[in-house]
């Protein structure tokens, strides 16, 4: 097998050494044994075998490329014999200092409808009659805006990488955008905007956080749910309510397509990010749990998503490989708290009894904002 895989390896075009790229990771040469990367491949890394067109494991090396060109992206040598746990958890006396990035999901605002991403319940459904509106873009977004609020007065620098409602990180507003574009001129808007604009921002967004170098990140979302007798009926209020999140991994074929997202697998692979992603996300979940009085989400129900895109870490915690979740470079928690359109939150969410950076909002927000912040708390502090 070793002679085998020399040999190919030998025949395979090797860009220089390695280049700039993956210099960065010469340090972990000769740090793993075969066995502990496979183990944390199986567990954490590959939903979709398919992935193995872009890496070979032997008990000598990890090779990184795609192997229907012939190139080899880089070579990572292993030891034979384990040395412990390479994992260290950052302890610190205080926040002080700590730097932290928020990424508020979405972008609400006039371009809530287009990215289809808003609760909207007719009078028909509540029960005082009052229609029922409210977008994701938006109260994510003052809900990262408050957290900022908490980390800094507890002595953290924060970077959150939109600035108001209704606007994302590209650098150029979607309709201005969309008239360079004549190809996709003739698509729907949504379609036009969720696959081909939202990439760009998403990519704004991941350069931004790791231009920023964070030590922790966090991606705030909301989410929704219906089952199907609820659909049948034609109900958009659900019994459902639950909080999870995503760490890093769950890799499917595509994902491996380009280098860059290949370097983010190694990355995973050899750092700590992942291991203090988990770390990061069970601390913010129990707090989910005790602030919002949210139960995180059965490991037994599967949404599509869960089916789909995602593999299993403990209750509540899924690794999923989302654009940020590959391309952001630290630990990461990309947080889905709480169902919009169950009931009690849908009313919830409506109210205006609070305000955040002068926006009339629902004091839920505050609530979440100060779940997320007691569990960066702990994750740093306990």
């Amino acid at each position: 097998m070793r002679t085998f895989f020399l040999f190919f390896f030998c025949s395979m075009v090797v860009s220089g050494v390695f280049g700039d790229r993956f210099s960065k990771y010469a340090i972990y040469q000769n740090r793993y044994t075969e066995q502990e990367l496979a183990q944390k491949i199986a567990k954490y890394l590959e939903k979709d075998p398919g992935i193995r067109r872009f890496y070979r494991l032997t008990p000598s090396a990890l090779y990184l490329g795609e192997w229907e060109k012939g190139e080899v992206d880089y070579v990572l040598y292993l030891r034979d014999i384990a040395t412990g746990s390479h994992c260290k958890k950052p302890r610190r006396e205080s926040l002080q200092g700590v730097k932290i990035a928020l990424d508020p999901g979405h972008f609400g605002g006039k371009y809530a409808k287009i990215e289809e991403r808003f609760v909207d319940i007719s009078g028909e459904e509540t029960l005082d009659g009052q229609a029922i509106f409210f977008c994701e873009g938006d109260i994510s977004y003052l809900t990262a805006v408050f957290l900022k609020e908490l980390l800094e007065k507890a002595g953290a620098e924060v970077f959150i990488t939109r600035q108001s409602l209704g606007e994302g990180a590209f650098d150029e507003d979607f309709f201005s955008w969309l008239e360079k574009q004549p190809d996709l001129q003739h698509l729907p808007l949504s379609t036009a905007f969720r696959a081909h604009y939202n990439p760009l921002d998403l990519m704004r967004r991941a350069e931004a956080i790791n231009a920023f170098s964070p030590d922790i990140t966090v991606a705030l979302h909301y989410n929704v749910d219906i089952d199907h007798q609820e659909q049948e009926y034609g109900k958009f209020f659900t019994h459902w309510n639950y909080s999870l999140a995503f760490i890093p991994g769950a890799f499917q074929e595509r994902d491996l397509e380009s280098i860059e997202h290949r370097e983010a697998f190694l990355r995973l692979l050899v750092t700590d990010d992942l291991a203090n992603s988990c770390k990061l996300t069970r601390s913010i979940l129990r707090f989910f749990e005790e602030v919002l009085q949210v139960p995180l989400m059965d490991e037994n129900y599967k949404p599509f998503y869960v089916k789909n895109a995602c593999l299993l870490q403990e209750k509540g915690m899924y690794s999923r490989s989302l654009f940020l979740t590959r391309l952001v470079r630290s630990p990461i928690c990309y947080g889905e708290t709480l169902i919009q359109n169950n009931q009690e939150e849908a009313y919830r969410l409506q109210k205006t009894d609070t305000e955040i950076k002068g926006v009339s909002c629902s004091s839920r927000l505050k609530e979440v904002a100060k779940a997320y912040f007691q569990g960066i708390q702990a994750y740093f502090l306990d």
